[in-house]
C-alpha cells in the first residue's frame, strides 16, 4: 500500500497491517495544524479481534482444559459472537449453576406462583457449606423470597441457595435447565444442591463414587435419603480435587450464554424485572469502566481443580448487552486465579 498526501509518501506493506490488526482495518490520516507536509494517523477496527485472539492464545497456553466466549446482543435479538474457544466443551462450572435457580425462579414469578415478598422458612437441612452466612441464622428464621435470591446471586450464599431448591423444588429447575438449553442436561439431572454436593465429595465418604455408578432415578433417591442422612461429623470440606469430571455441574460457554439470554428475555417486564436488579447487586471488579457500562453483572465460582468467571455488562454507548464468559478446569495442578481473571479482564477492555 502506498500513500501519497501533500508531498508526503507514507509506504505500509499491506500484509504487516493484517498480520498485526487482522483482515479489517481503517487508515485515517489528518493534517497537523500549523506543521507543513505533518499527518497523524490512525489506524481502527482489527485491533480489537486481533487482541481478543491474543486472549484466546493466552487460554491456549494454560494447562488443563478452558473454555471462553464473548457475546454481544439487543434485548430480545440474536446474540452475536465475537470470540470464542471451545464454545461447546462442557466444563465443571461450580457456583454458575446458580443462573439455572433464578431461571426457576423467574419463571414462577412469571406465572404468578410466587412473589418475592413471599416468605421462606429456614429448616436445619438447609444448612449449607462453606459460604454461607445463613448457616448461622436460627432455625426458624423468616427470609422474603428476594433476600434468599440477593443473597444466592450476590454472595454466593449457600444456605440461601439450598432454600431455594427446596421451596422452588428440583424438578422446577430441571425444566430451566433444559428449557433455556444446556449440552450437558444429562449431568445436572437430578440437580444436586449445595449440601449434598459437598457430602458427596466429602474426604471421608464414598458416597460419591456410588452416586456417580447409579441411574438418574436411582440418583434421586439416593440424594434425598442416603445423603440427606449422612452424619454430621462425617462431612469434611475438601481441600483436593474431587471428581470434578463427573462429579459437579457443568455447562458450556454456549450453554452460559443461553441461560443469560433466558433471564433477559423473561425480565423486560412486569415482576420479573426485578431479576435484573438483583443480577446487580454483586460487589464489581474495582477495574471495570463505569464510563461505558450502566449495568455490570459479575458471577464467579470455583473450588479445587475449577474455576468459572461469567461478566454480563450494558453498554452506554450502543444499548447492547455483552457477556464475557471463562472457564478453566485442571485435575491435576492448582489453578491461579490471578492468571485466568487476568485474561478476562483484558478481554472486556478490549469489547467492541
Amino acid at each position: 500500500m502506498e500513500i501519497t498526501a501533500a508531498g508526503l509518501k507514507l509506504r505500509l506493506k499491506k500484509d504487516l497491517l493484517k498480520s498485526t490488526l487482522g483482515s479489517s482495518f481503517t487508515l485515517s490520516l489528518s493534517p497537523i495544524s500549523k506543521q507543513p507536509n505533518a499527518f497523524a494517523a490512525l489506524v481502527t477496527g482489527g485491533l480489537r479481534r486481533k487482541t481478543l485472539d491474543g486472549v484466546i492464545r493466552g487460554m491456549t497456553r494454560l494447562h488443563g482444559n478452558c473454555a471462553f466466549l464473548a457475546a454481544r446482543w439487543e434485548d430480545g435479538g440474536a446474540a452475536e459472537i465475537i470470540q470464542s474457544l471451545h464454545p461447546e466443551r462442557s466444563m465443571s462450572v461450580a457456583s454458575e449453576i446458580k443462573l439455572y435457580i433464578l431461571g426457576a425462579i423467574l419463571k414462577d414469578i412469571n406465572a404468578g406462583r410466587r412473589h418475592w415478598d413471599d416468605l421462606l422458612e429456614l429448616r436445619t437441612d438447609d444448612r449449607s457449606y462453606p459460604e454461607s452466612q445463613m448457616r448461622l441464622w436460627p432455625v426458624g428464621m423468616r427470609i422474603t423470597l428476594e433476600t434468599a435470591t440477593i443473597l444466592m446471586m450476590s454472595v454466593s450464599d449457600n444456605t440461601a441457595t439450598d432454600l431455594l431448591i427446596r421451596e422452588v423444588g428440583r424438578p422446577q429447575i430441571e425444566s430451566v435447565v433444559l428449557e433455556a438449553g444446556n449440552c450437558s442436561a444429562d449431568r445436572n439431572i437430578p440437580f444436586v444442591a449445595m449440601r449434598e454436593m459437598v457430602r458427596l465429595k466429602s474426604n471421608h465418604s464414598e458416597l460419591g463414587r456410588t452416586y456417580c455408578g447409579l441411574s438418574a432415578e436411582t440418583k434421586r433417591a439416593f440424594l434425598e435419603t442416603t445423603v440427606q442422612t449422612m452424619p454430621e461429623e462425617r462431612v469434611t470440606l475438601q481441600g483436593s480435587v474431587e471428581r470434578i469430571e463427573e462429579l459437579e455441574w457443568f455447562a458450556s460457554p454456549n450453554d452460559v450464554l443461553r441461560i443469560y439470554e433466558y433471564l433477559l428475555n423473561h425480565s423486560q417486564r412486569g415482576a420479573g424485572a426485578q431479576t435484573r436488579s438483583i443480577l446487580s447487586i454483586h460487589p464489581e471488579p474495582t477495574w471495570i469502566d463505569r464510563s461505558r457500562w450502566d449495568f455490570i453483572h459479575h458471577k464467579s465460582g470455583g473450588e479445587p481443580g475449577v474455576l468459572n468467571f461469567n461478566y454480563l455488562l450494558h453498554s452506554r454507548s450502543n444499548g447492547m448487552w455483552y457477556l464475557v464468559t471463562g472457564t478453566w478446569n485442571d485435575a491435576q495442578h492448582p489453578l491461579r486465579v490471578s492468571t485466568f481473571e487476568s485474561l478476562l479482564r483484558r478481554a472486556i477492555q478490549l469489547l467492541p
